[in-house]
Formats: structure tokens, C-alpha cells, sequence
């Protein structure tokens, strides 16, 4: 819908949210300038973005949701069936990952993202493997104060790693983590 321009020329001024889903098969990160610019222009009201995406385009989301006006929430819906950890030595022996720091850094507005939700669905493997990977890449890459991807007014995190419950579509929640800002440089833990 988004690459045909179903929605016509008229944007929708109302809508506050809006929640994407992208495989791993698609041609994401081909086509993203194209869906950034297609939500800016038709959503141009979303304050929240909920992006489901492989691990291995989280910097690609981030950049989606920070090209937004006005988005202060972005939650990234990561599904995986072995874990994060071989979904990115997969990938590293097939081809170069994402977006670098410098092709990112560019494409960001002036954005008041306030609030990141990580949530990894994952089938098989260790989660709390996949919960030390999400958080190097969130601290590492996402929350510096200066640096950071989330930007200057980030002041929320939050994770969840899961594992099916059963066979069921139901899951439980294994892993969680949710840590606030305390000072320009400084993230707490909340228990």
C-alpha cells in the first residue's frame, strides 16, 4: 500500500499512530527514503510508530521513525527464530549491515523521541543472549546523550526478550528491562 500510493494525495491529519510490519524478505532498506518520506507527507500527525523489522534493520527503523515531525514513541518489534546473535553472524557472512552511523546521522530531524520499546519474539536459543545484544546495541549506539541515535530527549527505554509459551501464539515474557534517564549521561534501572 505504502510503495503504490493507495492512500492518495490527501493526508490523514488525524491519525496518532501507525504500526508497520516488514519481513525479512522485503526490499526495506531499498524503499526506505521512499516510506519515511510516504509517512511524513500522508501522517504528518503520528506520535507513535510501531515498526515490526528483522534485527538486522533496527538502524533502518530508527531512522524511519526519527525522519517523523512529531514522533515521541517508537517501538520495534523484533521477530527471530534462533536469536539475535545468529541472526547477525548470518548476515555478516552474506553481506554488509544496514545503516552506518554516518549515513544515519544526516537523515534525522530535529525529533523529540522520548520513549523506545524493544520487544524480541524468539522461538529458539538463549534469551538472555538476545537481551545482552539488544541492550549493547541500545547502549551503545541508541542512548549516548551526544552521539546517540534516539536523540537529545530520549528519556525512556524499555525491553522485553520472549519465548513462546507453548506451541500456542501465546508467549511469555522471559527477559524485561526498562531504564529512565537520570541526568545527560546517566540511565537508571527501574526494578
Amino acid at each position: 500500500m505504502l510503495s503504490e500510493h493507495i492512500f492518495g494525495t490527501e493526508p490523514f491529519p488525524r491519525l496518532m499512530q501507525l504500526s508497520l510490519s516488514f519481513s525479512q524478505f522485503s526490499d526495506t532498506l531499498n524503499l526506505l527514503p521512499i516510506y519515511s518520506s510516504f509517512i511524513r507527507g500522508h501522517f504528518p500527525r503520528i506520535t507513535s510508530l510501531h515498526l515490526e523489522v528483522p534485527w538486522l534493520d533496527r538502524n533502518d527503523a530508527i531512522m524511519m521513525a526519527l525522519s517523523q515531525h512529531n514522533l515521541q514513541m517508537l517501538k520495534l518489534i523484533i521477530n527471530t527464530a534462533c536469536g539475535i546473535e545468529y541472526e547477525t553472524r548470518k548476515a555478516r557472512s552474506r553481506f554488509p549491515l544496514g545503516v552506518s552511523n554516518d549515513q544515519l546521522h544526516p537523515a534525522i530531524l530535529p525529533v523529540a523521541l522520548q520513549t523506545l520499546e524493544l520487544e524480541v519474539l524468539q522461538v529458539y536459543g538463549e534469551a538472555e543472549r538476545s537481551a545482552m545484544w539488544c541492550t549493547q546495541w541500545v547502549f551503545g549506539q541508541v542512548a549516548p546523550f551526544v552521539t546517540g541515535w534516539g536523540g537529545t530527549d530520549l528519556k525512556s527505554i524499555g525491553m522485553w526478550v520472549s519465548r513462546p509459551k507453548s506451541m500456542s501464539v501465546e508467549r511469555e515474557r522471559v527477559l524485561w528491562g526498562r531504564w529512565i534517564k537520570v541526568s545527560n549521561d546517566g540511565w537508571q534501572m527501574l526494578e
